[in-house]
């Protein structure tokens, strides 16, 4: 049954354009396909199945309908055994706020993980070279053949070549030469005719992964309570202790349900019932193994390769250094042009 949905979610974020890495597909893809799993599970439970199940003794059967429904909608609190219910003056415990909205949560978090992949592949195709041809071209390219490989290298020098013509033009106009000295005073120029549109666009997506990996845990400690970004850190403890990592101050599987039915004569009867939260089982396992999964992808972009701050340091000192080059190849050429006309 989930096949469909598995092979559907799978076709997002272009997996056959080879132009970012592992960490981001991490993200932007396989992220998504586990979250668009589990809210089509959690989807069809809440809307199909029977999400809450109410203890109701001394309500008529043809009613149980309604009071499971009103105590799905109104939230339930949470009260552990060892402790007596509150008379009917004495304040209850703060509700548990978020159970209805797990759809909703995990919608918002397919789309911020989808964004930055989108964002990338709206500035490759404005970054005044074809990148998407490049890496096409690239990636179907005989490795072993020399001759079935002359074609393609020809078109890949072709595309270059193009980029870099249209960059030298621009760089030998009057205005370019003014901004030139102005953006000196700030290191660098972003921008497609400064030939480090293309980087500084990848420093961008690398930051927007960062900030939703970590804006994530705060974005869940709106909706899920406070504290709740500390969640992580109390299971890796409770696992590193060998203790049952079941949070059920959380994640209630029984909570408890006060409601009013008016009758006639304006009699209110109030009623407190028990509950039962079966989603709650699957929402722990979800959450747990999703701070889990994001713990691990920070561990993963830690040990990456090229650290972000090497794309920094490059980006910044790119135009620097190339007009340093460019001065040194233009005095040669000149001392060149004077020896010939002697």
């Amino acid at each position: 049954m989930l096949y469909p949905v598995i092979d559907a979610f799978s076709k997002l974020g272009l997996p056959r354009i080879k132009n970012d890495d592992f960490y981001d597909r991490l993200s932007r893809r396989y992220s998504m396909i586990i979250i668009g799993i589990c809210f089509t599970i959690v989807t069809s439970t809440n809307f199909v199945g029977n999400p809450i199940n109410c203890y109701t003794h001394n309500i008529a059967g043809d009613h149980l309908s309604y009071v499971n429904w009103v105590c799905w909608i109104s939230s339930s609190y949470y009260l552990p055994f060892d402790k007596p219910l509150p008379n009917r003056n004495q304040a209850r415990p703060e509700r548990i706020p978020y159970y209805q909205w797990v759809p909703f949560i995990l919608f918002i978090m397919m789309m911020l993980f989808y964004i930055p992949g989108f964002i990338w592949r709206k500035l490759n195709r404005n970054c005044g070279i074809d990148a998407k041809a490049i890496t096409n071209i690239m990636s179907g390219m005989d490795q072993l053949n020399s001759e079935n490989r002359k074609d393609p290298m020809i078109s890949l020098a072709k595309h270059i070549d193009k980029a870099l013509t249209y960059q030298r033009d621009y760089h030998h106009g009057f205005i370019y030469s003014t901004w030139k000295r102005f953006s000196c005073l700030i290191c660098c120029t972003v921008g497609q005719r400064s030939g480090n549109y293309l980087a500084f666009g990848y420093i961008l997506v690398k930051l927007l992964y960062i900030t939703n990996a970590i804006g994530q845990l705060f974005l869940l400690n709106i909706f899920m309570g406070s504290k709740f970004h500390l969640y992580g850190l109390e299971i890796l403890q409770k696992w590193f202790y060998g203790q049952d990592i079941e949070s059920l101050e959380r994640f209630p599987r029984i909570t408890m349900c006060r409601f009013s039915i008016r009758t006639l004569g304006d009699n209110i009867h109030p009623y407190e019932v028990q509950c039962l939260l079966p989603v709650n089982i699957y929402n722990e396992k979800k959450i747990v193994s999703k701070i889990i999964r994001k713990i691990s992808s920070r561990l993963i972009r830690l040990l990456e390769k090229k650290p972000i701050h090497e794309y920094f340091r490059k980006g910044f000192y790119w135009n620097f250094s190339s007009h340093i080059v460019h001065r040194k190849l233009s005095s040669r050429y000149h001392q060149k042009n004077e020896i010939c006309s002697l």
